[in-house]
């Protein structure tokens, strides 16, 4: 662990530490990470994170196993936790990532988390920003309208906010300028045919 936060190696640690206390109970469950965790796990995108934001199943054992999880190991109480919820819906897709025996770990896809960090849309220093610059890249992201498409298809409307709307529009201007992707007008202009003189 790194100064509080976890590695993805912790997290494989963690996770087979959940799948063996689900196994002694006779129980088998599930785990949809998302947020920086996702992209520590998933998309090797960071070195840590400060928690796991995720949604589990079933809920009762799992809070159980969690905590007892935290005490054993000297972690936050939150260290894996479900307040992401609010902005996550049933339209965002999910990747397996890791599969135990009496647990399998899914993933926000790339896609579905963009639109959840660009909707998120917390200042610095919130990673959300950089986060959704690498998802960008990842996804050879072309233009602005791209992004307003993938919030409406995957996010809530109520998260559609004047916040959200500055924020993507802040989020692709980074973009272009750390990747050199040109504007529609560049493209039109490098696509327009030459008239002979």
């Amino acid at each position: 662990m790194i100064m509080g936060r976890l590695t993805k190696e912790d997290i494989l640690r963690y996770f087979e530490e959940i799948n063996k206390a689900l196994a002694g109970r006779n129980q088998t469950g599930e785990i949809v990470v998302a947020g920086g965790a996702a992209l520590t796990l998933a998309f090797d995108a960071r070195n840590s994170t400060y928690d796991i934001d995720a949604l589990f199943e079933p809920k009762s054992d799992m809070r159980q196993i969690i905590n007892d999880i935290a005490k054993a190991n000297n972690l936050d109480d939150d260290w894996l936790n479900d307040g992401v919820k609010g902005f996550m819906t049933d339209r965002m897709g999910v990747n397996v990532c890791q599969e135990y025996s009496h647990l399998v770990v899914k993933n926000l896809d790339p896609e579905s988390l963009l639109a959840m960090k660009l909707t998120s849309a917390r200042p610095v220093p919130s990673t959300d920003l950089n986060d959704s610059v690498f998802l960008m890249n990842k996804l050879n992201i072309k233009t602005e309208d791209e992004l307003f498409t993938l919030i409406e298809k995957y996010t809530h409307p109520s998260r559609h906010t004047i916040q959200a709307e500055y924020f993507t529009k802040t989020a692709f201007v980074k973009y272009q300028e750390e990747y050199n992707v040109l504007s529609i007008k560049e493209q039109k202009a490098i696509e327009k045919p030459k008239v002979n003189e």
